[in-house]
Formats: structure tokens, sequence, C-alpha cells
């Protein structure tokens, strides 16, 4: 797994911005896949957990997570733009 920040940490987006994703560097006689695991878009779910917490003291379940697929642009590399709907 590879994790990369965003530079610099404090970057300011605003809803309807798009992210770009690039990955590349990657040996292209690996097997699998690229994705970015994201809860952008999420946000009503992940607060429906949070007030659930509250009410009930148990533990967000982390549903508002998922993996979007990056696309193959060439050898080794891999590119996701995604909207940001909500910030």
């Amino acid at each position: 797994m590879i994790f990369q920040s965003i530079s610099p940490a404090r970057t300011l987006f605003f809803a309807g911005d798009l992210l770009k994703f690039r990955l590349s560097g990657i040996n292209p006689s690996l097997k699998g896949r690229a994705v970015v695991r994201t809860n952008l878009g999420r946000g009503s779910l992940r607060r429906e957990e949070l007030i659930a917490k509250t009410i009930s003291d148990r533990t967000p379940p982390g549903a508002d997570w998922r993996d979007i697929d990056m696309h193959a642009c060439g050898a080794g590399e891999f590119e996701l733009t995604l909207p940001l709907p909500e910030v």
C-alpha cells in the first residue's frame, strides 16, 4: 500500500473543485489495481453514524469509506479525477 498526503498539508478546497490523483513509478509487471480510498460525497452517512454513536454509544462502522478504482494511463501509471461535492 502506498500512502501520500497532499502537499502543502493545509490546502483549501471548495465544493465543485476537481481533485486529481496520480500514481506513477509502479512496476508494470505487477498485477493488481490502484484505488483511492475516500469518504468524499458520503457526508450524510458519516453524520448518521456519529449521531448513532452519540445516542447508543456504539462505535461507528465506517460505512462511509469506499474504494474508487483509478484508471491506467500508461505503463505503471494510474490517475483519477474526482469532483468535490462537499467539503
